[in-house]
């Protein structure tokens, strides 16, 4: 399966009174680009009084809607503008679908109430499946940061 990092360059300034970071517009503005990625994002919080300077580096912290947190790594660009990257990385549905269906040579549906996850060490997932017609439920279970290893187990 192929996993994913999340890189985005946010073309809008983010100045607010001409001389800091407005922060609550780089929160959204990451949130929103996940939510586009298929995660439930319950918050992302970056610091506040951020001074603009190019090349200054920071974190925001966030966590998904069922409690798994993450850290995003945040560089400031010329002008206010800034570009920023996810440090973990995340897990498409699309792509357990796909393993899925390359295995059993069937029509594959899969509900796991989310578009895609944060991969975290000992993370469980419970999804819902359908192959030709067969309904069952698996366990996505998360053996490493990297997700270079991934169970998947029939409840």
């Amino acid at each position: 399966m192929t996993f994913f990092r999340v890189p985005a360059l946010i073309a809008v300034s983010f100045v607010f009174a001409g001389c800091t970071l407005d922060a609550s517009k780089l929160e959204k503005g990451i949130s929103e680009k996940l939510e586009k990625e298929g995660l439930h994002i319950e918050r992302v919080t970056c610091p506040k009084d951020r001074k603009i300077k190019e090349g200054d580096e920071f974190t925001c912290e966030g966590t998904e809607k069922d409690g798994e947190d993450f850290t995003v790594d945040v560089t400031q660009k010329k002008g206010g503008d800034v570009s920023w990257e996810m440090q973990e990385k995340f897990l498409p549905v699309s792509k357990v679908k796909n393993h899925i269906a390359d295995k059993t040579g069937g029509k594959v549906d899969v509900d796991c109430e989310a578009d895609a996850f944060i991969i975290a060490k000992g993370r469980k997932i419970t999804c819902k499946v359908e192959v030709d017609g067969k309904k069952s439920k698996i366990q996505l279970t998360m053996n490493d940061t990297k997700g270079d290893e991934i169970s998947l187990t029939e409840l």
